[in-house]
């Protein structure tokens, strides 16, 4: 019997947590979306996770030497994220926003993001290959959903057509002549064909999923808890409650005066 590939693996196994994760994601994209300054803050939530992964792997970072690691490097060179999310984060806040942000991240908050950069650098010390699941499902998230995303982000936003401002996280930097379907499909075949891991290891690799969406899971919720998500939440209920109220309060008026003008006549 052929035996599974390693990433078919870590998709399966992480299934029904993905499934959760997307369910909640996509609950709180909704209101996420009608507001600039309030998908700023998401992004700012996650570029520190692919500026974590990035520097672990890339350069001189801690896992740079690491005999498997190092043979998703120069893909991962091409598939980094970090300036990509800075880029998108200054299109949508402002300069005192995103300085405000920088002293939240700065001062540890919140905690869920430092536990999330705890997390990674604790596998950095201790068992670097399982970072590998982190590569997969985050760089995954971004290329293989990508297109459909940045339709749904431009529309949303409002954003002309053609552009690409405001739409870089989904966007390979123009040197780079890979569409972002190729080089997903070559992540994969790194890890499940050059990539030389013992069954414990990808034992662990594949495991490891489960906490991939867990900690981004509890990332998401803190959204919820800024002014931001409060001052989107406020302009919907008033842009949505307020003009059915409108229209009926209009209506009624209406209804007055044509029953006044026929009691009159």
């Amino acid at each position: 019997m052929t035996e599974m590939a390693l990433t078919n693996r870590m998709v399966r196994y992480t299934k029904e947590q993905h499934n959760k994760s997307d369910k909640q994601v996509n609950a709180k994209l909704a209101l996420v979306l009608t507001s600039p300054a309030l998908y700023g803050e998401a992004l700012s939530l996650f570029e520190p996770i692919y500026a974590k992964i990035e520097h672990l792997l890339l350069n001189d970072g801690a896992c740079c030497d690491h005999p498997q690691l190092r043979k998703v490097a120069p893909l991962l060179a091409k598939l980094q994220r970090t300036s990509s999310f800075r880029a998108d984060m200054a299109f949508y806040m402002s300069a005192d926003h995103r300085a405000q942000i920088d002293e939240i991240r700065g001062a540890g908050r919140p905690i869920e993001l430092a536990k999330y950069l705890k997390r990674l650098n604790d596998l950095a010390e201790k068992d670097p290959v399982a970072i590998l699941s982190y590569v997969f499902h985050m760089y995954s998230a971004i290329f293989a959903g990508g297109f459909i995303l940045k339709r749904i982000v431009s529309k949303a936003m409002g954003l002309p057509r053609e552009s690409k401002e405001g739409l870089q996280t989904f966007c390979l930097d123009e040197s780079c002549s890979d569409s972002p379907k190729r080089l997903t499909r070559e992540l994969k075949r790194i890890l499940n064909e050059e990539i030389e891991l013992s069954e414990e290891e990808a034992r662990r690799c594949i495991e490891e999923g489960l906490e991939v969406f867990r900690l981004n899971d509890a990332l998401v919720a803190t959204v919820q808890g800024t002014d931001a998500w409060k001052n989107a939440k406020y302009d919907f209920c008033k842009r949505w409650i307020a003009r059915p109220l409108v229209a009926a309060a209009g209506f009624a008026i209406v209804t007055y005066y044509v029953w006044r003008i026929s009691g009159q006549n």
